[in-house]
């Protein structure tokens, strides 16, 4: 994919994010707290059983159809076979399960049974444009679920249940797949073949539990917050958590663009060093900036797209955007264990940082209620990044080459606190916030330009592709 295809793909990304918070925004304000608590925690739920019906064979399909896309046809017609099979029998299932409970889930059948079409597309039917080179015309499709379910929104701005959601969510998502398999089924004719579902099977499965320990280690906060505290303190926590987690578009753009870097420099260690201390130093400093600047405003942006009634949510957003920095600077580490073929050790990894995080969230958030569920996430992050540290030392440079970075972020950090003191001394005035803003963006440019070196290290990032 060169530039300017990547440069469009990020753009499509950026927008469809875009699309995602202000639908999560008209639902947070349509419905009330604690409604809206189970709403994110029926979504949480509905989308990690969706990432098994896969059972990672649209990852098996990318990886081996990029190596010989002779196989293409077999190797989609498995994923395809695979996804649909183990998506009836969930059908089945909540068909029977619903009926011995007399409804009482229908709620999450219906979010389940939106989010299982969705995953048709993306993944699986995204995978295969990749494979063929066709980066810009599936992004463009991708568009059509998004864009209905917001147009709904947008024309009914209260809502009573989240059954009425769920179902236009579910055909939102339905008409999206339409248009894709029209579009897919005129390039290619499927054939299954069982000798590539057994061999491939096992690698499928690793790829699967790789992504769903993933996906629960960014939303365990939500299970643990919802089983303790209740959908009321949920959907104030929630609030906070997705506020933060909108930026993680960042880093995660820089993974669709950097990846296939650090794999062609895996048999150069120097060069793989380099790029990756590169990365990993703007990435931190990208985030220092537009973190700092969401803490100043975190009052501010809470009461204007969510409404005064999740202000509690403030702390919250503090606590989390430390994590939140942390995650950006893990994405470097993450490509560079794959890249030194260190993908099982990550895998298990993740198992040790899931399980102890689950445990300091149980605790933190029966002791201090979301504030301690947030601080559980900054903990369990802080491991993940010391083990995948630790994991990767070989390509990494040590602690020594991390200096520099952890030099700029204690300095960071100290600009921050002192501006968002002096916000709290004027009672968060708008003329001072806005004053503090200006200062805080000016201060910050000035210093990573100055002493972090910031365009250097994007400039540095492009050096490859100009060679």
């Amino acid at each position: 994919m060169n530039n300017k295809k990547s440069i469009i793909v990020l753009l499509f990304q950026l927008l469809q994010t875009l699309i995602s918070v202000l639908s999560l925004v008209l639902i947070s304000r349509g419905l009330p707290v604690d409604i809206f608590g189970n709403y994110v925690y029926t979504i949480t739920i509905c989308s990690l059983l969706a990432l098994f019906s896969g059972l990672g064979s649209e990852h098996v399909f990318l990886m081996n159809a990029s190596r010989n896309l002779s196989q293409i046809e077999v190797l989609f017609g498995n994923a395809l076979f695979v996804r649909t099979i183990v998506n009836l029998a969930f059908f089945i299932f909540g068909i029977i399960f619903n009926f011995l409970t007399k409804l009482k889930f229908l709620e999450y059948s219906i979010f389940f049974l939106g989010y299982s079409i969705a995953a048709y597309t993306n993944p699986l039917f995204i995978a295969f444009y990749r494979v063929n080179n066709s980066h810009i015309k599936p992004w463009i499709l991708s568009f059509i679920g998004p864009v209905l379910f917001l147009v709904y929104l947008l024309s009914f701005c209260q809502f009573k249940q989240l059954i009425e959601i769920g179902y236009i969510f579910l055909l939102s998502n339905f008409v999206m797949f339409i248009f894709f398999w029209i579009d897919i089924n005129s390039k290619i004719t499927f054939r299954i073949d069982r000798l590539h579902l057994k061999r491939n099977g096992k690698v499928g499965y690793v790829f699967m539990f790789s992504q769903v320990f993933d996906y629960i280690f960014l939303r365990v906060d939500i299970l643990v917050v919802k089983f303790i505290l209740g959908p009321y303190m949920l959907g104030i926590y929630a609030v906070g958590q997705r506020l933060v987690s909108f930026l993680q578009i960042i880093p995660s753009s820089f993974h669709i663009v950097e990846l296939p870097l650090f794999h062609s420099l895996a048999t150069n260690l120097l060069e793989l060093q380099i790029r990756f201390l590169k990365l990993r130093s703007t990435l931190i400093q990208i985030g220092l900036f537009l973190f700092g600047l969401l803490v100043l405003n975190s009052k501010w942006l809470i009461v204007l797209f969510f409404s005064s009634k999740y202000i509690e949510a403030e702390l919250i957003v503090w606590i989390l955007s430390f994590a939140g920095l942390i995650n950006f600077a893990c994405y470097p580490y993450y490509m560079l264990a794959e890249a030194l073929n260190k993908i099982n050790e990550r895998l298990y990894i993740r198992l040790i940082t899931l399980t102890c995080t689950i445990l300091s969230l149980i605790v933190l958030c029966y002791f201090f209620k979301n504030e301690g569920a947030a601080f559980g996430i900054l903990l369990g992050s802080f491991l993940f990044i010391s083990l995948l540290h630790h994991l990767t030392i070989i390509g990494n440079g040590s602690i020594k080459m991390a200096f520099k970075d952890i030099k700029t972020i204690v300095i960071s950090t100290l600009v921050l606190f002192a501006f968002v003191s002096i916000n709290r001394f004027f009672n968060d005035s708008k003329y001072i916030l806005f004053i503090t803003n200006i200062s805080y963006a000016g201060t910050m440019i000035y210093f990573l330009f100055k002493f972090g070196s910031l365009k250097e290290k994007f400039e540095g990032l492009n050096i490859r592709e100009r060679k």
